[in-house]
């Protein structure tokens, strides 16, 4: 770990704090990539190396930087190296956002000994265990696209791949939330198909993981419904599974987690069904319910956790409680 004095200021602009740590050299690590952006910190960089997550890539970014670019799966956050110091903040490597005053970022000038073990980190923890950049993580559509109009289709095909998997008559329960009416339907199906798994969804989501990839659900629109729960549900919790990387000692309480971060994030009706969701659960008819249904609950977080490094185990204890713990890797 680093212990150094150093120079930290609030910078503004993504590319102006680039300028303070001088991205002559440029090892960056961010959610999101343009062809605009790469080009304008290729123009003024000797050397530009850029870890990108799994969301997908634009095509101009695999054609003309193939070799500068690789994919470390579940990467998520900005930090961008430079000769000086350092740049972390809410602004990732995307042309709107170099110019943005309204992403938070900071830089930090350092000594160059703290630089130079800030490259080594880079080099051997990310670099290095990222994967190349494929046909496989590439979109015919800018990174703009890809962050404001992301694809409905992927949480379809999901919801299909669901419906065919558990029964034709639960397609509706995936294409909007009716816990009332669908949860225990849903749950029922998880336990007559799945019944050798210890943990009923883990195991459906695997299923349909052959067919979709959860890197994609992800992207999906906030209104969207993935296996019956909006996705700006599932999107706000797995960003704070990432931050908080901890565990749960029931699916219950994994549950009303998402449900509470839903209604801090999510907007309009979504975040208004979420906090009429938490409502209920303080009702112990309504929660106890819910304990029978949670494999159902739970379908959306095992479709989506891996596309961020994560997954749901399941347990049973020696008294006969299931303990559903979330890990992230």
């Amino acid at each position: 770990m680093i212990s150094l004095e150093f120079s930290l200021r609030l910078c503004g602009p993504l590319i102006k704090c680039l300028s303070e740590v001088d991205a002559s050299l440029l090892y960056a690590a961010t959610g999101f990539v343009d062809a605009e952006a790469v080009e304008t910190v290729s123009g003024a960089a000797e050397e530009v190396k850029i870890v990108v997550g799994d969301f997908a890539v634009p095509r101009a970014v695999y054609e003309r930087w193939r070799e500068a670019v690789r994919v470390y799966p579940g990467h998520v956050g900005n930090l961008y190296i430079g000769r000086r110091g350092l740049v972390s903040g809410g602004a990732p490597l995307v042309a709107t956002w170099m110019y943005s005053r309204v992403a938070a970022n900071l830089a930090a000038v350092l000594p160059p000994a703290a630089v130079k073990e800030l490259e080594e980190y880079f080099h051997a923890k990310l670099w290095s265990k990222a994967l190349p950049l494929t046909e496989d993580a590439v979109v015919d559509a800018s990174a703009e696209v890809i962050l404001r109009s992301p694809y409905a289709r992927d949480a379809k095909r999901a919801n299909e791949a669901l419906a065919e998997a558990l029964g034709r008559d639960l397609a509706r329960c995936f294409t909007a939330f009716h816990p009332g009416s669908c949860a225990r339907l849903v749950a029922n199906a998880l336990r007559k198909k799945y019944s050798n798994c210890e943990a009923e969804e883990v195991c459906a989501a695997a299923d349909v993981h052959k067919r979709v990839s959860p890197r994609r659900l992800l992207s999906a629109p906030d209104d969207a419904y993935l296996a019956g729960h909006p996705v700006c549900w599932i999107r706000s919790f797995a960003a704070n599974i990432l931050e908080e990387r901890r565990g749960f000692r029931s699916g219950i309480e994994a549950y009303t987690a998402m449900l509470t971060s839903a209604a801090e994030t999510c907007r309009g009706e979504l975040k208004r069904l979420a906090e009429e969701e938490l409502a209920k659960l303080q009702d112990e008819v309504y929660r106890n319910e819910a304990m029978w249904t949670i494999p159902y609950r739970l379908l959306p977080l095992a479709l989506t956790l891996p596309a961020v490094g994560c997954r749901i185990e399941g347990k049973t204890r020696r008294d006969g409680r299931s303990i559903r713990q979330i890990h992230c890797y």
